[in-house]
């Protein structure tokens, strides 16, 4: 009888021990095993940013020239609130180079008509001062003088604005209305929900 204990006792053992050799442990997968392209790959998918919005460098370069340049005058009493501004850069006239938009959408810069947008060359050359502008812009696909043309709405109605004499119309609303409204090829910027744009302080 003890025999048989005995025996029934080292299969036991035997089997357990066999159960746990079978046993596999998957490895241990930790972040720093990710390639560091791959890394940069899930940052850019997970922005919610369009693309031509998101310039950390470029935007560091536009707020020492608002400060130090464009709004120099105005710098000292602008709050802190007011330091914000939206960016897009494009190139309107097909050169190689692009344009820069500058979206300032906080009180300071905007009144009961819209806001001010300011549109610089790749260098930081002023080429016009919009004021009241009701954003999203849009940017056509047809062009006047090489430049893209521009769309905008105005009150209740939408203007046209034609690149001429090296500068767009500064203000909308003392241009004629524009019989049609945007289509499905038009450049949409400055929109929270198809073109949303990250913001930046300065």
């Amino acid at each position: 009888m003890k025999n048989y204990i005995l025996l029934f006792l080292l299969v036991f053992v035997f089997s357990c021990k066999q159960k746990e050799k079978n046993i596999t442990i998957p490895p241990k997968v930790e972040e720093e095993t990710l390639e560091p392209d791959f890394k940069n790959t899930l940052k850019q998918e997970d922005s919610r940013f369009m693309d031509f919005t998101e310039n950390d460098e470029l935007a560091k370069r536009v707020g020492n020239f608002l400060k130090e340049d464009y709004l120099k005058s105005d710098i000292n009493i602008l709050m802190e609130n007011d330091r914000k501004f939206q960016l897009a850069e494009v190139d309107l006239n097909n050169d190689g180079k692009k344009e820069i938009f500058i979206n300032f959408m906080t009180p300071y810069f905007c009144g009961s008509g819209g806001c001010n947008i300011l549109l610089l060359d790749s260098n930081f050359n002023v080429i016009t001062k919009f004021t009241v502008m009701q954003i999203p812009l849009f940017l056509q696909k047809e062009t006047t003088n090489n430049w893209k043309n521009l769309l905008i709405r105005s009150g209740e109605d939408f203007r046209q604005l034609v690149y001429k004499n090296g500068k767009y119309p500064s203000n909308p609303s003392v241009v004629k209305k524009y019989p049609y409204s945007p289509n499905a090829h038009d450049w949409v910027l400055f929109d929270d929900q198809f073109s949303p744009s990250k913001t930046y302080t300065f």
